[in-house]
């Protein structure tokens, strides 16, 4: 069996919210005006919103997975509700500088792959689509199926957000970010609730757990929003035109 989660420990700060013992409040506007000043402020905002960001986590299944297991924090209402500010201040630096400026700026303190990013929405910008942060609906880590993992559904697990740290990662030619918070890769859909194409997922990178290996090799990560698409008037005319676009719409979810 995989080790146990530890035992609680007093709550506070992050795991005080997390437990329900503080009540959340809203991210201050004005976060979102320093972190957009600079990559590095961005860097520090990312840092000071997820700070102590740990708790218990248990194995389960999801639909939404294309492993089909996923690790969930056990109180994911309250996760939700302590990400919401950081969700809040994501979507006010993308408002303050614009899209390609807020995808470089990702690129260059949260992305440690080796794609880009800005150049994976450059074409649609160009086209005149737009970018919006929508915080998801299921917050979940993707983990790869396996006799343990399928032995263990149910299990509780310690949930650790870890900066991203190429030293403990060794991943040849990825970015040593230095931040708890990672863009990784969205399966290209258009969620049915917004009609935004989603083109990545933003999540908070997890200490490995022992004996269950990441659906996405080589980061754990607990994805809480995603990045999405809506092509502009003129895009939207074009693209009907040449029969070029964006897939059909295939229902929401997490993920």
């Amino acid at each position: 069996p995989i080790p146990a989660a530890a035992a609680p420990r007093a709550p506070t700060g992050w795991a005080a919210i997390v437990t329900g013992q503080v009540k959340p409040g809203a991210g201050p506007p004005a976060a979102a005006t320093a972190a957009a000043q600079s990559p590095e402020a961005l860097l520090a905002m990312l840092g000071s919103l997820t700070a102590g960001a740990e708790g218990v986590g248990v194995l389960g299944t999801s639909p939404n997975s294309v492993s089909g297991y996923v690790l969930r924090p056990q109180e994911s209402l309250a996760w939700s509700q302590r990400l919401a500010p950081l969700v809040t201040t994501l979507q006010g630096v993308l408002s303050t500088v614009g899209a390609q400026r807020f995808c470089s700026m990702v690129d260059r303190v949260a992305n440690p792959n080796d794609w880009s990013l800005a150049s994976e929405v450059s074409s649609g910008l160009a086209r005149g689509a737009r970018l919006e942060v929508v915080q998801d609906s299921e917050i979940s880590a993707a983990i790869e199926a396996s006799a343990i993992a399928s032995a263990n559904t149910g299990a509780q697990v310690r949930l650790t957000a870890v900066s991203v740290d190429q030293s403990v990662v060794g991943a040849p030619g990825h970015n040593n970010t230095g931040s708890p918070v990672m863009v990784c890769r969205a399966e290209r859909m258009v969620d049915s609730a917004t009609g935004l194409t989603r083109v990545a997922a933003f999540a908070l990178h997890l200490e490995g757990v022992s004996q269950l290996a990441p659906a996405e090799k080589p980061y754990l990560s607990l994805v809480f929003a995603w990045l999405g698409m809506r092509a502009g008037p003129a895009s939207s005319a074009a693209m009907v035109a040449s029969g070029d676009g964006f897939p059909a719409p295939a229902g929401g979810g997490g993920g």
